[in-house]
């Protein structure tokens, strides 16, 4: 965590409007993703999906957020 906290402050930039707080929070989720990511290669809790397809829309989560842009959002 201490190595992810300075990253993520480099990374955001001169100015950024993070706190602290907010970048040890981010660190946290970051490093909490290190523990969880192994059991997504069990079938058996991605049923149905691939690595792949379930990555892609983890991915599209985070980046989207769950509710799907509105085509307002989306030509924005």
């Amino acid at each position: 965590m201490q190595l992810l906290q300075p990253l993520l402050d480099d990374l955001g930039g001169p100015g950024h409007r993070w706190t602290e707080i907010e970048l040890r929070d981010r660190a946290t989720v970051i490093q909490s993703l290190s523990y969880i990511a192994p059991m997504l290669r069990h079938e058996s809790l991605r049923p149905g999906l691939s690595e792949e397809r379930f990555a892609t829309l983890f991915a599209d989560m985070i980046v989207d957020g769950i509710r799907p842009r509105s085509p307002q959002e989306a030509s924005a």
